[in-house]
């Protein structure tokens, strides 16, 4: 995106995949401050074990769309997430009767570590997945669009629809400070005795 020389500094991106990069970075910051948000350690244990039942369904899911063999595969890692449930002594809990939250619920829920708010972490995260997705919704919400001239008629125009680097900014401003926040987390747990 960035060109720079000894004269100029250019930015250069498509109206149409810019965000994706943003959109998987919230992702996974988000993710990571979700498992180490709980001050509970026993918590943010049963987290990660929902996090581990949820990619073996994708996988499994994935496996069984090529053909390629998952049943057995799919039984020995869960048995082996249900071992760790026991040996971190969780109770009566029932891992495979809990599922992970949605990404919108879970932006939610991370809202109040939020500081300098520009854009919510989740409005940012839906614009991104708009565009990521080819939403038109989302670049007409946030893309330039200038219409050609003569080209208007009674049902329409044509127009060139170029990126807003101020709008692209504020959501990767807001993937940054996501991102810093889930690693100041992990920093302050990993600082404990």
């Amino acid at each position: 995106m960035v060109q720079e020389s000894d004269q100029s500094i250019m930015l250069t991106a498509s109206a149409f995949g810019a965000y994706a990069l943003a959109r998987n970075s919230m992702d996974a910051a988000a993710t990571a401050l979700w498992l180490l948000e709980p001050v509970n350690g026993t918590l943010r244990i049963k987290r990660r074990i929902l996090l581990g039942l949820d990619e073996e369904e994708k996988k499994g899911a994935m496996f069984q769309s090529i053909g390629k063999p998952w049943v057995e595969v799919k039984r020995r890692r869960r048995q082996r997430l249900k071992e760790v449930a026991g040996e971190a002594q969780l109770g009566v809990w029932n891992p495979f009767a809990d599922s992970l939250p949605t990404m919108t619920k879970t932006l939610r829920m991370l809202e109040h570590r939020h500081e300098n708010v520009v854009m919510p972490w989740l409005a940012a995260w839906q614009l991104a997945s708009g565009h990521a997705h080819g939403k038109m919704w989302a670049h007409l919400a946030s893309n330039e669009i200038e219409e050609i001239p003569g080209t208007q008629t009674s049902t329409g125009a044509q127009y060139v629809m170029t990126i807003n680097f101020g709008m692209l900014a504020v959501v990767l401003y807001e993937a940054v400070q996501l991102l810093e926040v889930a690693g100041l987390r992990y920093l302050n747990l990993a600082r404990r005795p």
